[in-house]
Protein backbone atom coordinates (compact mmCIF):
# COMPACT_ATOMS: atom_id res chain seq x y z
CA UNK A 1 0.00 0.00 0.00
CA UNK A 2 1.25 3.82 -0.86
CA UNK A 3 -0.51 4.90 2.74
CA UNK A 4 -0.28 3.01 5.24
CA UNK A 5 -1.82 5.82 7.24
CA UNK A 6 -5.03 5.31 6.02
CA UNK A 7 -5.29 1.73 7.30
CA UNK A 8 -3.80 3.16 10.76
CA UNK A 9 -0.78 1.62 10.25
CA UNK A 10 1.53 4.18 11.60
CA UNK A 11 4.31 2.10 12.68
CA UNK A 12 6.01 -0.67 11.54
CA UNK A 13 9.42 -2.14 11.00
CA UNK A 14 10.87 -2.16 8.07
CA UNK A 15 12.04 -5.77 6.98
CA UNK A 16 11.77 -8.54 4.70
CA UNK A 17 10.96 -10.61 6.99
CA UNK A 18 12.07 -13.79 8.32
CA UNK A 19 12.63 -17.63 6.95
CA UNK A 20 13.58 -20.85 8.36
CA UNK A 21 12.99 -24.20 9.12
CA UNK A 22 10.94 -23.79 12.03
CA UNK A 23 8.90 -20.97 9.80
CA UNK A 24 6.03 -23.26 8.47
CA UNK A 25 5.23 -24.30 12.19
CA UNK A 26 5.66 -21.00 13.58
CA UNK A 27 2.66 -20.01 10.95
CA UNK A 28 0.89 -23.12 11.67
CA UNK A 29 0.69 -21.97 15.21
CA UNK A 30 -0.64 -18.42 14.86
CA UNK A 31 -2.88 -19.79 12.20
CA UNK A 32 -4.78 -22.25 15.21
CA UNK A 33 -5.28 -19.49 17.10
CA UNK A 34 -6.93 -17.16 14.01
CA UNK A 35 -9.09 -19.98 13.89
CA UNK A 36 -10.08 -20.23 17.60
CA UNK A 37 -11.21 -16.52 16.70
CA UNK A 38 -13.00 -17.63 13.71
CA UNK A 39 -15.07 -20.28 15.49
CA UNK A 40 -16.58 -17.18 17.58
CA UNK A 41 -18.73 -15.91 14.42
CA UNK A 42 -22.00 -17.09 13.48
CA UNK A 43 -21.93 -17.07 9.82
CA UNK A 44 -25.53 -16.95 9.91
CA UNK A 45 -25.43 -13.31 10.96
CA UNK A 46 -22.94 -12.45 8.68
CA UNK A 47 -23.40 -10.37 5.31
CA UNK A 48 -23.10 -12.32 1.97
CA UNK A 49 -19.45 -11.05 1.50
CA UNK A 50 -18.39 -11.30 5.49
CA UNK A 51 -19.25 -14.99 4.98
CA UNK A 52 -17.28 -15.74 1.94
CA UNK A 53 -14.59 -14.18 3.35
CA UNK A 54 -15.40 -16.32 6.56
CA UNK A 55 -15.22 -18.94 4.38
CA UNK A 56 -11.96 -18.44 2.83
CA UNK A 57 -10.07 -17.07 5.55
CA UNK A 58 -10.87 -19.97 7.44
CA UNK A 59 -10.18 -22.51 4.63
CA UNK A 60 -7.15 -20.24 3.85
CA UNK A 61 -5.43 -20.93 8.08
CA UNK A 62 -6.40 -24.88 7.82
CA UNK A 63 -3.78 -24.94 5.25
CA UNK A 64 -1.61 -23.05 6.91
CA UNK A 65 -1.89 -25.21 9.76
CA UNK A 66 -1.62 -28.49 7.17
CA UNK A 67 1.96 -26.96 5.86
CA UNK A 68 3.56 -27.16 9.28
CA UNK A 69 4.11 -30.77 9.21
CA UNK A 70 6.11 -30.68 6.32
CA UNK A 71 9.34 -29.45 7.99
CA UNK A 72 12.03 -28.56 5.08
CA UNK A 73 9.64 -28.96 2.25
CA UNK A 74 9.12 -25.35 1.38
CA UNK A 75 11.31 -24.14 -0.99
CA UNK A 76 12.08 -20.28 -1.49
CA UNK A 77 14.16 -20.62 -4.43
CA UNK A 78 12.69 -21.29 -7.62
CA UNK A 79 13.47 -20.27 -11.37
CA UNK A 80 10.84 -18.10 -11.88
CA UNK A 81 8.62 -17.29 -8.64
CA UNK A 82 11.60 -17.60 -6.40
CA UNK A 83 12.56 -15.35 -4.29
CA UNK A 84 15.62 -14.23 -5.79
CA UNK A 85 13.53 -13.44 -8.95
CA UNK A 86 10.12 -11.63 -7.32
CA UNK A 87 12.31 -9.56 -4.71
CA UNK A 88 14.42 -7.36 -7.69
CA UNK A 89 11.09 -6.80 -9.32
CA UNK A 90 9.57 -6.05 -6.52
CA UNK A 91 12.05 -3.94 -5.26
CA UNK A 92 12.02 -2.07 -9.18
CA UNK A 93 8.32 -1.26 -8.48
CA UNK A 94 9.00 0.45 -4.92
CA UNK A 95 7.30 3.40 -5.80
CA UNK A 96 8.26 7.25 -4.15
CA UNK A 97 5.71 9.39 -2.95
CA UNK A 98 7.95 10.96 0.35
CA UNK A 99 11.41 11.26 1.44
CA UNK A 100 10.30 7.82 4.28
CA UNK A 101 9.25 5.98 1.49
CA UNK A 102 12.71 6.35 0.06
CA UNK A 103 14.82 5.47 3.81
CA UNK A 104 12.17 2.63 4.10
CA UNK A 105 13.65 0.90 0.75
CA UNK A 106 17.47 2.30 1.32
CA UNK A 107 16.38 0.51 4.25
CA UNK A 108 15.11 -2.78 2.71
CA UNK A 109 18.09 -3.08 0.58
CA UNK A 110 20.45 -3.28 3.72
CA UNK A 111 17.98 -6.16 5.06
CA UNK A 112 18.87 -8.11 2.14
CA UNK A 113 22.31 -9.57 2.97
CA UNK A 114 20.55 -10.96 6.66
CA UNK A 115 17.55 -12.20 4.82
CA UNK A 116 19.61 -14.01 2.16
CA UNK A 117 21.69 -15.32 4.43
CA UNK A 118 18.92 -16.82 6.60
CA UNK A 119 17.80 -18.77 3.21
CA UNK A 120 21.57 -20.17 2.57
CA UNK A 121 20.90 -21.40 5.82
CA UNK A 122 18.00 -23.32 5.57
CA UNK A 123 19.07 -24.50 2.59
CA UNK A 124 22.38 -26.20 4.55
CA UNK A 125 19.74 -27.67 6.28
CA UNK A 126 17.99 -29.07 3.71
CA UNK A 127 21.11 -30.27 2.11
CA UNK A 128 21.59 -31.92 5.17
CA UNK A 129 18.41 -33.70 5.99
CA UNK A 130 18.15 -35.43 2.06
CA UNK A 131 15.89 -32.40 0.90
CA UNK A 132 18.10 -30.36 -0.96
CA UNK A 133 16.26 -29.33 -4.63
CA UNK A 134 17.75 -31.20 -7.85
CA UNK A 135 20.90 -30.23 -9.30
CA UNK A 136 19.22 -28.83 -12.65
CA UNK A 137 17.35 -26.68 -10.77
CA UNK A 138 20.15 -25.37 -8.41
CA UNK A 139 22.48 -24.45 -11.88
CA UNK A 140 19.43 -22.53 -12.97
CA UNK A 141 19.20 -20.07 -10.03
CA UNK A 142 22.90 -19.98 -9.32
CA UNK A 143 22.94 -18.67 -13.14
CA UNK A 144 20.14 -16.40 -12.21
CA UNK A 145 21.90 -14.47 -9.40
CA UNK A 146 25.30 -14.13 -11.44
CA UNK A 147 23.73 -12.69 -13.98
CA UNK A 148 21.94 -10.43 -11.78
CA UNK A 149 24.82 -8.90 -10.50
CA UNK A 150 26.89 -8.82 -13.87
CA UNK A 151 26.27 -5.26 -14.97
CA UNK A 152 26.42 -3.28 -11.73
CA UNK A 153 27.25 0.27 -12.69
CA UNK A 154 24.03 0.02 -15.42
CA UNK A 155 22.18 -2.08 -13.24
CA UNK A 156 18.33 -1.89 -12.97
CA UNK A 157 18.15 -1.26 -9.69
CA UNK A 158 19.98 1.92 -9.96
CA UNK A 159 18.13 3.10 -13.17
CA UNK A 160 14.75 2.56 -11.90
CA UNK A 161 16.18 4.34 -8.63
CA UNK A 162 17.52 7.04 -10.32
CA UNK A 163 14.48 8.00 -12.56
CA UNK A 164 11.94 7.55 -9.06
CA UNK A 165 14.38 10.01 -7.51
CA UNK A 166 14.44 12.26 -9.96
CA UNK A 167 10.62 12.26 -10.63
CA UNK A 168 10.16 12.62 -6.03
CA UNK A 169 9.12 16.73 -5.42
CA UNK A 170 10.01 17.95 -2.31
CA UNK A 171 13.47 17.17 -2.24
CA UNK A 172 16.57 19.49 -2.91
CA UNK A 173 19.47 18.17 -5.90
CA UNK A 174 21.85 17.55 -3.22
CA UNK A 175 19.50 15.03 -1.09
CA UNK A 176 19.08 13.88 -4.59
CA UNK A 177 22.41 13.29 -5.27
CA UNK A 178 22.82 11.53 -1.79
CA UNK A 179 20.10 9.38 -1.72
CA UNK A 180 21.18 8.21 -5.56
CA UNK A 181 25.14 7.61 -4.01
CA UNK A 182 23.69 5.86 -0.96
CA UNK A 183 22.00 3.22 -3.10
CA UNK A 184 24.62 2.70 -5.48
CA UNK A 185 26.54 2.21 -2.53
CA UNK A 186 24.68 -0.67 -1.09
CA UNK A 187 23.63 -2.53 -4.10
CA UNK A 188 27.70 -2.54 -4.56
CA UNK A 189 28.32 -3.40 -1.21
CA UNK A 190 25.82 -5.37 0.20
CA UNK A 191 22.94 -6.50 -2.00
CA UNK A 192 25.33 -7.98 -4.97
CA UNK A 193 27.44 -9.63 -2.95
CA UNK A 194 24.23 -10.95 -1.67
CA UNK A 195 22.87 -12.40 -4.90
CA UNK A 196 26.94 -14.18 -5.17
CA UNK A 197 26.86 -15.58 -1.71
CA UNK A 198 23.58 -17.18 -2.75
CA UNK A 199 25.06 -18.32 -5.97
CA UNK A 200 28.05 -19.79 -3.78
CA UNK A 201 25.75 -21.67 -1.41
CA UNK A 202 24.02 -23.30 -4.15
CA UNK A 203 27.38 -24.10 -5.97
CA UNK A 204 28.53 -25.86 -2.55
CA UNK A 205 25.41 -27.50 -1.83
CA UNK A 206 24.57 -28.81 -5.47
CA UNK A 207 26.26 -31.92 -5.12
CA UNK A 208 24.59 -32.81 -1.84
CA UNK A 209 21.12 -33.77 -4.41
CA UNK A 210 19.70 -37.23 -3.96
CA UNK A 211 16.68 -36.76 -5.35
CA UNK A 212 16.44 -35.35 -9.56
CA UNK A 213 13.07 -37.06 -9.89
CA UNK A 214 10.33 -34.95 -8.62
CA UNK A 215 8.83 -34.70 -4.91
CA UNK A 216 7.19 -38.37 -4.93
CA UNK A 217 11.27 -39.73 -3.88
CA UNK A 218 11.01 -38.17 -0.69
CA UNK A 219 9.10 -40.14 2.56
CA UNK A 220 6.40 -37.15 2.75
CA UNK A 221 6.43 -35.99 -0.92
CA UNK A 222 3.40 -37.90 -2.06
CA UNK A 223 1.38 -36.13 0.68
CA UNK A 224 3.49 -32.93 0.52
CA UNK A 225 2.23 -32.87 -3.18
CA UNK A 226 -1.30 -33.50 -2.38
CA UNK A 227 -1.29 -30.74 0.22
CA UNK A 228 0.55 -28.29 -2.63
CA UNK A 229 -2.20 -29.18 -5.48
CA UNK A 230 -5.09 -27.92 -2.56
CA UNK A 231 -3.24 -24.74 -2.24
CA UNK A 232 -2.77 -24.18 -5.62
CA UNK A 233 -6.58 -24.97 -6.74
CA UNK A 234 -8.67 -24.53 -3.72
CA UNK A 235 -10.29 -27.79 -4.92
CA UNK A 236 -10.94 -30.32 -2.18
CA UNK A 237 -10.72 -33.62 -4.99
CA UNK A 238 -7.91 -35.89 -4.80
CA UNK A 239 -5.42 -35.39 -7.25
CA UNK A 240 -6.76 -39.06 -9.44
CA UNK A 241 -9.92 -36.54 -9.87
CA UNK A 242 -8.40 -33.60 -11.17
CA UNK A 243 -6.16 -35.26 -13.74
CA UNK A 244 -9.26 -37.25 -14.99
CA UNK A 245 -11.17 -33.92 -15.53
CA UNK A 246 -7.91 -32.94 -16.91
CA UNK A 247 -7.42 -35.68 -19.47
CA UNK A 248 -11.29 -35.70 -20.12
CA UNK A 249 -11.40 -31.62 -21.27
CA UNK A 250 -8.30 -32.41 -23.50
CA UNK A 251 -10.41 -35.01 -25.21
CA UNK A 252 -13.17 -32.73 -25.56
CA UNK A 253 -10.78 -29.73 -26.96
CA UNK A 254 -8.84 -32.64 -29.09
CA UNK A 255 -12.26 -33.89 -30.60
CA UNK A 256 -13.24 -29.90 -31.57
CA UNK A 257 -10.20 -29.18 -33.65
CA UNK A 258 -10.68 -32.49 -35.38
CA UNK A 259 -14.52 -31.51 -35.85
CA UNK A 260 -14.06 -27.96 -36.66
CA UNK A 261 -11.03 -29.57 -38.98
CA UNK A 262 -13.35 -31.97 -40.79
CA UNK A 263 -16.25 -29.34 -41.19
CA UNK A 264 -14.02 -26.46 -42.81
CA UNK A 265 -10.27 -27.71 -43.78
CA UNK A 266 -9.91 -24.09 -44.99
CA UNK A 267 -9.35 -23.04 -41.14
CA UNK A 268 -5.60 -24.23 -41.63
CA UNK A 269 -5.25 -21.53 -44.13
CA UNK A 270 -7.10 -19.19 -42.52
CA UNK A 271 -5.26 -19.19 -39.66
CA UNK A 272 -1.50 -19.25 -41.73
CA UNK A 273 -2.62 -16.57 -43.47
CA UNK A 274 -4.05 -14.12 -40.60
CA UNK A 275 -2.28 -11.46 -38.67
CA UNK A 276 -3.65 -9.38 -36.12
CA UNK A 277 -3.18 -5.74 -37.38
CA UNK A 278 0.41 -4.49 -36.43
CA UNK A 279 -0.05 -2.76 -33.06
CA UNK A 280 2.00 -1.93 -30.21
CA UNK A 281 1.28 -3.64 -26.64
CA UNK A 282 -0.18 -0.35 -25.40
CA UNK A 283 -2.19 0.06 -28.85
CA UNK A 284 -3.31 -4.21 -28.14
CA UNK A 285 -4.52 -3.38 -24.73
CA UNK A 286 -6.07 -0.07 -25.37
CA UNK A 287 -8.13 -2.58 -27.92
CA UNK A 288 -9.05 -5.10 -25.75
CA UNK A 289 -10.29 -2.88 -23.41
CA UNK A 290 -13.08 -1.43 -25.88
CA UNK A 291 -13.31 -5.19 -26.99
CA UNK A 292 -14.77 -6.11 -23.76
CA UNK A 293 -17.20 -3.43 -22.88
CA UNK A 294 -19.88 -5.15 -24.23
CA UNK A 295 -19.44 -8.81 -22.11
CA UNK A 296 -18.06 -7.44 -19.11
CA UNK A 297 -18.41 -5.15 -16.14
CA UNK A 298 -17.15 -1.34 -16.09
CA UNK A 299 -13.92 -0.85 -14.28
CA UNK A 300 -13.02 2.51 -12.76
CA UNK A 301 -10.84 3.99 -14.32
CA UNK A 302 -7.13 3.20 -14.28
CA UNK A 303 -3.57 3.45 -16.39
CA UNK A 304 -1.66 0.48 -17.30
CA UNK A 305 1.93 1.15 -18.18
CA UNK A 306 4.45 -1.88 -20.48
CA UNK A 307 7.64 -2.38 -18.81
CA UNK A 308 9.76 -4.57 -20.11
CA UNK A 309 12.12 -7.15 -18.36
CA UNK A 310 16.08 -6.39 -18.12
CA UNK A 311 17.92 -8.57 -20.09
CA UNK A 312 20.06 -9.38 -17.31
CA UNK A 313 16.54 -11.67 -15.91
CA UNK A 314 15.01 -12.55 -19.44
CA UNK A 315 16.11 -16.12 -19.17
CA UNK A 316 14.36 -16.89 -15.86
CA UNK A 317 11.21 -14.77 -15.98
CA UNK A 318 7.74 -15.80 -17.54
CA UNK A 319 6.80 -14.67 -21.08
CA UNK A 320 4.72 -11.70 -19.23
CA UNK A 321 3.32 -10.81 -16.22
CA UNK A 322 1.05 -8.33 -14.14
CA UNK A 323 2.38 -6.62 -11.41
CA UNK A 324 -0.34 -6.57 -8.57
CA UNK A 325 -0.81 -3.02 -7.80
CA UNK A 326 -0.92 -0.90 -4.67
CA UNK A 327 -4.20 -2.22 -2.41
CA UNK A 328 -4.63 1.86 -2.24
CA UNK A 329 -3.55 3.31 -5.79
CA UNK A 330 -5.18 0.58 -7.99
CA UNK A 331 -5.07 3.32 -10.99
CA UNK A 332 -0.91 2.33 -11.60
CA UNK A 333 -0.76 -1.30 -13.07
CA UNK A 334 2.50 -2.12 -15.01
CA UNK A 335 2.26 -5.36 -17.15
CA UNK A 336 5.69 -6.80 -17.58
CA UNK A 337 6.75 -8.03 -21.06
CA UNK A 338 9.62 -10.75 -21.59
CA UNK A 339 11.24 -9.63 -24.96
CA UNK A 340 13.31 -12.90 -25.32
CA UNK A 341 10.09 -15.02 -26.17
CA UNK A 342 9.79 -12.84 -29.12
CA UNK A 343 6.00 -12.89 -28.57
CA UNK A 344 4.12 -10.70 -31.49
CA UNK A 345 0.90 -10.77 -33.37
CA UNK A 346 -1.96 -12.76 -32.52
CA UNK A 347 0.34 -14.66 -29.51
CA UNK A 348 1.27 -11.46 -27.93
CA UNK A 349 -2.43 -10.04 -28.10
CA UNK A 350 -3.51 -13.03 -26.60
CA UNK A 351 -0.76 -12.67 -23.66
CA UNK A 352 -1.88 -8.88 -22.88
CA UNK A 353 -5.39 -10.14 -22.34
CA UNK A 354 -4.51 -13.15 -20.13
CA UNK A 355 -2.29 -10.64 -18.29
CA UNK A 356 -4.46 -7.05 -19.09
CA UNK A 357 -8.11 -6.99 -19.94
CA UNK A 358 -10.16 -8.85 -19.29
CA UNK A 359 -7.35 -10.50 -17.13
CA UNK A 360 -5.56 -10.53 -14.37
CA UNK A 361 -5.68 -6.27 -14.53
CA UNK A 362 -8.94 -6.22 -14.95
CA UNK A 363 -9.81 -9.02 -12.13
CA UNK A 364 -7.76 -7.37 -10.08
CA UNK A 365 -9.21 -3.87 -10.35
CA UNK A 366 -12.92 -4.70 -10.81
CA UNK A 367 -12.49 -7.10 -7.61
CA UNK A 368 -11.46 -4.27 -5.56
CA UNK A 369 -14.15 -1.73 -6.73
CA UNK A 370 -16.79 -4.24 -5.28
CA UNK A 371 -15.01 -5.66 -2.23
CA UNK A 372 -13.68 -3.03 0.79
CA UNK A 373 -12.00 -5.72 2.86
CA UNK A 374 -8.30 -5.54 3.23
CA UNK A 375 -7.95 -9.26 4.48
CA UNK A 376 -9.02 -10.38 0.66
CA UNK A 377 -5.85 -8.90 -0.51
CA UNK A 378 -3.95 -11.75 1.32
CA UNK A 379 -6.27 -14.66 0.35
CA UNK A 380 -6.63 -16.47 -2.50
CA UNK A 381 -5.78 -19.40 -4.88
CA UNK A 382 -3.81 -19.41 -8.21
CA UNK A 383 -6.26 -21.79 -9.34
CA UNK A 384 -8.90 -18.98 -8.97
CA UNK A 385 -6.65 -16.41 -10.69
CA UNK A 386 -5.24 -18.14 -13.15
CA UNK A 387 -8.03 -19.82 -14.09
CA UNK A 388 -10.10 -16.49 -14.47
CA UNK A 389 -6.72 -15.42 -16.84
CA UNK A 390 -6.73 -18.36 -18.90
CA UNK A 391 -10.27 -18.33 -19.48
CA UNK A 392 -10.42 -14.89 -20.75
CA UNK A 393 -7.38 -15.75 -22.52
CA UNK A 394 -9.06 -18.06 -24.79
CA UNK A 395 -12.17 -16.23 -25.17
CA UNK A 396 -9.80 -13.40 -26.62
CA UNK A 397 -9.59 -14.82 -29.38
CA UNK A 398 -13.04 -13.76 -30.87
CA UNK A 399 -12.05 -10.13 -30.62
CA UNK A 400 -8.80 -11.31 -32.47
CA UNK A 401 -10.80 -10.47 -35.62
CA UNK A 402 -10.66 -14.39 -36.54
CA UNK A 403 -13.65 -16.42 -37.85
CA UNK A 404 -16.09 -18.19 -35.20
CA UNK A 405 -14.41 -21.18 -36.19
CA UNK A 406 -10.70 -19.90 -36.51
CA UNK A 407 -11.25 -18.63 -32.84
CA UNK A 408 -12.54 -21.72 -31.32
CA UNK A 409 -9.91 -23.71 -32.80
CA UNK A 410 -7.58 -21.67 -32.13
CA UNK A 411 -8.64 -21.53 -28.02
CA UNK A 412 -9.15 -25.58 -27.87
CA UNK A 413 -5.60 -25.88 -29.00
CA UNK A 414 -4.61 -23.74 -26.71
CA UNK A 415 -6.09 -25.13 -24.09
CA UNK A 416 -5.48 -28.98 -24.91
CA UNK A 417 -1.39 -27.42 -24.95
CA UNK A 418 -2.26 -25.94 -21.55
CA UNK A 419 -3.25 -29.21 -19.98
Amino acid sequence: MENPQAYQITEYQTSLGNYSAASPALAAASAENVLSALHQFDAQNLTTLNRQTLEILTDSMNLTVAGGNFKYYDEPLTPTTGLQSQIPILLAEYTFQSKQDVSDYLELLTDLPRYFAQICDYEREKAAADRFMPSYTAQTIIDQCRDFVSNPEEHYLVTTFNQKISALSGISKNERRSYQKQNLSILKKQVFPAFTQLADTLSELEDSTINEAGLCHFPEGREYYEYLVRCATGSSDSVASLEKRTTDQRKEDLLLISQLLEQNPDLTTELENCAVAPQSPEEMLTTLRQAISAEFPEVPECNVTVKYVNAAMEDYLSPAFYLTSPLDHLTENSIYINQKNGYEGLRLFTTLAHEGFPGHLFQNVYFHSICDLPIRSLLGYPGYTEGWATFVELHSYTYAGLSEDAASLCAANQAAILS
